[in-house]
């Protein structure tokens, strides 16, 4: 039986992936399915690997750091490089197929029995039915799911990071952090953020960063806020631009610097005033078609922008994206979970 039903809008798509190798010209991203030896393996850590790049905690960055950002900085490109091909890989197909697409029904939640997670990565999970919702065509992303994948970004960037010292320093901080943050100054506390704050600057070396990212749901709406430290700027993407200025999305990213800064100064975490920062950056880079898809426009601006340039995607491509990124998740190598026994518990024919 097809994933999707026969004429349905994603039928329509689905059915042009086998021809969109064809396609050349305009800025549409193009599909083309490859084998799985040709799919770039997410990178493994070992254990020598990440306990080298934990280190320990930093009160700010020294003079060998500076230098070693203004090397990063050197390397910016004016203009934004031509949309690359989004590769779907067969594995993806048959992974999304299985686990997400398919036909078989979900079992009911027993009363009084926590659910089993699905994918584990590090400190988050998510249960199986919860997954499967946020990754099914045209629906929103969830606090679990975006939870789940800024722990795998902040691993996969400290990897990248201890690899090769040229590499932008990226870290995001949890969505339950961001919104503490973006409450109304006068209600803000710092005893609620600390710990967690306190564990991202000893186990990430937050100083050292070059962009510090928070991924923001405000209004059942999400954006993303970046502390851009390698280029001293206040950078914020919205994948709905507000018709006016001064709109509750722009108001709950200025509460976060505000709160950010006072978190900031009373750890002595940072050596620079975030608060003298200039608001800057893109202000052309991909919007959203559809009302259901900003928060995986969230995640590709986090990916795609290296602090001066937001690499172009297309906009119309958000639900090969779903494929790839429910597979990187399910198949992730620091998924502690057995993903397929859990699988056929928690469904049925």
């Amino acid at each position: 039986m097809d994933l999707f039903e026969a004429g349905s809008e994603e039928a329509k798509f689905f059915a042009t992936i086998p021809d969109a190798a064809a396609t050349s010209g305009g800025s549409c991203v193009v599909v083309t399915p490859v084998r799985k030896e040709d799919v770039p393996q997410p990178i493994v850590p070992d254990a020598s690997t990440l306990q080298e790049a934990k280190g320990n905690a930093s009160s700010g960055p020294d003079t060998h750091d500076k230098k070693e950002r203004q090397k990063r900085a050197a390397k910016d490109i004016d203009t934004p490089p031509k949309v690359k091909k989004m590769k779907l890989s067969d594995t993806h197909q048959s992974t999304y197929r299985k686990y997400i697409g398919h036909i078989r029904k979900v079992r009911p939640q027993k009363k009084g029995v926590p659910p089993k997670p699905f994918v584990h990565i590090g400190n988050f999970f998510v249960p199986y039915k919860n997954f499967q919702a946020v990754f099914k065509p045209r629906q929103y992303m969830d606090n679990q799911v975006m939870s789940l994948y800024v722990e795998k970004f902040n691993i996969e960037n400290q990897l990248q990071a201890s690899k090769n010292k040229r590499s932008r320093k990226k870290f995001a901080f949890s969505v339950r952090m961001t919104s503490e943050l973006i409450k109304d100054p006068a209600k803000f506390q710092t005893k609620d953020v600390i710990g967690e704050f306190k564990i991202a600057c000893e186990k990430y070396k937050i100083s050292k960063m070059d962009l510090l990212w928070f991924p923001i749901v405000h209004e059942k709406h999400w954006a993303t806020c970046c502390i851009n430290l390698l280029h001293s700027q206040i950078n914020s993407f919205d994948s709905i631009k507000p018709s006016k200025k001064g709109g509750s999305m722009e108001s709950a990213m200025n509460n976060l610097i505000t709160n950010f800064d006072v978190l900031a100064k009373e750890t002595q975490a940072l050596s620079v005033d975030i608060t003298k920062f200039k608001h800057g950056g893109p202000t052309d880079y991909p919007q959203q078609p559809n009302p259901f898809d900003c928060g995986f426009f969230a995640i590709l601006y986090m990916e795609k922008f290296d602090g001066k340039v937001m690499e172009n995607f297309d906009e119309n491509g958000i639900p090969y994206f779903r494929m790839i990124l429910a597979t990187d998740l399910i198949t992730h190598p620091m998924n502690t979970e057995d993903y397929a026994k859990i699988f056929e518990e928690e469904t049925y024919e």
